[in-house]
């Protein structure tokens, strides 16, 4: 494959809020404390309870490639556990039932092999193409050939330069790691009069709606983009497609008006042809922290691994107004210790406060 190859990790993190404490009131020794873990690690046993030994019950909400981790922190500064769950149906702008977020749910693993690999090669027009620079949540990932490891959602944009010098931009969503409820990829044709046609092709449901705007500016609603003759020059073709089920996705292209052939495709056949399927939804991220050292799940085995949230309840808002949910949750997994990369098991049940916002 021409070009070279990068491995683009995005930090796993890109983006979080800062912590939002639970004000806890001095415990009163009859009641049962609210907030509670209580396990091993590796066979060594811990207790935290928030209100004791300075252990605060902190809840957040983490954004990991675009994509929602709905956490709390339960803990002190030489011992604590975060405890986190992933958004799932990315594609759908409502929240989530709470009961997906219930049961026997997964662990989220750093997949070990790529997810998406954008290609310049792999493009109908590659032979008109010079080389592409590729960019992923506005960073610069490499030249033809990227790799993208993490699931998330991202905003891939092309600088395509064609052989004649040209140069242009096209920008799209794609999302990797997450069940899609819908996808979609725009064919055009354009004949040698200029006339040019759009339409929605490989639907994976039915379309209820679709806004087609061209250089950003609305155009019309229609099935299809159906214009008269549209001139020599390059022009953006976007389509805002509602679903009969709610997703609502949004593509574009680029088309040559010179016919030319220095156009660019709306990069949907890199995300309909995922390279390792690996679905994040409602999947579960935990770490354990102590004397500075952190052990986590993400990149243990845990495909047997057993994790149940028996109970998950409107707990109240924390200091930002959010909404605070109470899991009752019993965990048997492992976590990478560190210092030399063995997993050990981690056990725990537990009494947790995670952030569930839209």
């Amino acid at each position: 494959m021409k070009g070279f190859k990068t491995i683009f990790f995005l930090l796993l993190i890109v983006g979080f809020s800062s912590c939002k404490k639970e004000t806890i009131e001095d415990p009163i020794p009859e009641q049962t404390p609210v907030f509670t873990a209580n396990g091993s690690l590796n066979g060594n046993s811990f207790e935290i309870v928030a209100g004791e030994d300075n252990a605060t019950m902190q809840t957040l909400t983490r954004v990991e490639n675009g994509v929602k981790l709905y956490s709390g922190i339960l803990g002190h500064n030489n011992e604590s556990i975060e405890f986190g769950i992933h958004e799932g149906n990315i594609d759908l702008a409502s929240l989530s039932d709470l009961n997906n977020f219930t049961g026997s749910l997964q662990f989220a693993r750093i997949p070990s092999a790529p997810l998406l690999m954008l290609s310049k090669e792999l493009l109908p027009n590659a032979m008109m193409i010079d080389q592409i620079k590729w960019y992923v949540n506005g960073v610069f990932a490499g030249i033809d050939d990227v790799e993208i490891i993490y699931p998330g959602k991202y905003n891939i944009c092309a600088e395509v330069i064609f052989y004649d010098g040209m140069q242009s931009t096209l920008c799209n969503e794609m999302i990797a790691g997450y069940h899609l409820n819908a996808s979609y990829k725009l064919t055009h044709y354009l004949n040698q009069t200029g006339n040019l046609k759009v339409w929605i092709d490989e639907a994976t449901v039915p379309v209820s709606s679709v806004e087609w705007l061209i250089d950003d500016v609305p155009y019309c609603e229609n099935e299809m983009l159906d214009i008269g003759e549209i001139g020599l020059k390059s022009y953006k073709i976007t389509s805002i497609v509602t679903f009969t089920n709610g997703v609502v996705r949004t593509r574009s292209i680029l088309v040559d008006g010179s016919l030319s052939g220095k156009f660019i495709e709306d990069f949907s056949i890199f995300e309909n042809e995922i390279i390792n399927e690996v679905f994040w939804d409602y999947s579960v991220m935990i770490k354990y922290k102590k004397n500075g050292i952190t052990y986590s799940t993400a990149e243990a085995d845990n495909s047997n691994a057993t994790i149940t949230v028996t109970d998950i309840t409107y707990f109240g808002l924390n200091s930002s107004g959010n909404q605070v949910f109470k899991c009752n949750a019993s965990v048997n997994c492992f976590v990478t210790d560190p210092s030399n990369g063995s997993e050990i098991p981690l056990n725990f049940i537990t009494q947790f406060g995670v952030e569930i916002k839209d």
